[in-house]
C-alpha cells in the first residue's frame, strides 16, 4: 500500500452486517470502517505534493469526506475532557471507561447549559465552576435526611481460657507435641509449633544460642 500513489484505496464490503472497510493512502495509509456510507461517490480534494511543489487533485472516498466534515465534535469532546479530567488510576480497564463516561456526561451537560443561556453570555459559568457545582450538589445530597446513628461494635477475637491451677501444677501428663504454628501463650512474642497436650496451650521450647523454656516458666 505504501508504494501505491496518493489517493489509492481498497475496499471490502459486508452486505450481511452492512459494514464497509477500506484503506486509503494519504500521507500514510489509514484504515476506516463505516456502517453509514461507503466510498461512493468519490470526490477530488486538494493536497500539497512535495514532488510537484504545488497542490494537486487527489481521489477521496466519501467515507473520508463525511469523517472530516463531522469529526469536530469528537475533537471538541476530547479537548474538554483533557481540561478537567477525572484523576482516576486503576489496573481494571472498565473503571477507566466509567471515569471517561462521567467526564463526557459533565461536558455534555455544560454544553447544553451554555446553549440554554446563550442570550446572556456574562451569566455563563465556565466548565471548571460548573463541574465543581455538580460535585458540591452530589456531596450535599440527602444530608438533611435524618439518619439513625448506630454505634459500631468491634468484634474482638475471644482469647482461649487459661488452664485451671490444679490442672497446671499436678505434674501429670504435661507432654509436648506439635500443632500448627502460632504465637506462644507465655512470651507472646515468638511463634511455636510445640504445645502441651494436657493444657492444650501453645508454648515455646527452643535450644541453641538463645534458649528458652516457656513450658517451665508457664508452669
Amino acid at each position: 500500500m505504501k508504494k501505491k500513489p496518493r489517493g489509492h484505496f481498497v475496499e471490502a464490503v459486508c452486505d450481511k452486517n452492512r459494514l464497509a472497510v477500506f484503506r486509503w493512502n494519504d500521507n500514510k495509509a489509514v484504515t476506516f470502517i463505516s456502517s453509514f456510507v461507503a466510498i461512493e461517490p468519490i470526490e477530488k480534494i486538494r493536497r500539497y505534493s512535495k514532488d510537484a511543489k504545488a497542490k494537486i487533485d487527489v481521489q477521496c472516498p466519501q467515507n473520508v469526506r463525511q469523517y472530516n466534515r463531522h469529526m469536530g465534535g469528537v475533537d471538541l469532546s476530547d479537548m474538554l475532557i483533557s481540561l478537567y479530567k477525572t484523576p482516576f488510576k486503576s489496573r481494571r480497564w472498565y473503571l477507566a471507561i466509567f471515569a471517561q463516561i462521567i467526564d463526557i456526561c459533565i461536558n455534555n451537560a455544560w454544553l447544553l447549559y451554555c446553549q440554554k443561556d446563550s442570550g446572556n453570555v456574562k451569566s455563563k459559568k465556565p466548565l471548571e465552576a460548573f463541574s465543581y457545582d455538580i460535585y458540591d450538589l452530589l456531596c450535599r445530597a440527602n444530608r438533611s435526611a435524618k439518619r439513625k446513628q448506630t454505634e459500631s461494635v468491634k468484634v474482638k477475637k475471644p482469647h482461649a481460657l487459661r488452664p485451671l491451677s490444679p490442672l497446671k501444677y499436678d505434674n501429670i501428663g504435661h507432654f509436648p507435641s506439635t500443632m500448627e504454628e502460632g504465637r506462644c501463650r507465655f512470651c507472646q512474642k515468638k511463634t511455636s509449633v510445640v504445645y502441651c497436650i494436657k493444657c492444650n496451650t501453645r508454648l515455646c521450647f527452643v535450644t541453641g544460642k538463645a534458649p528458652r523454656n516457656c513450658f517451665l516458666n508457664f508452669q
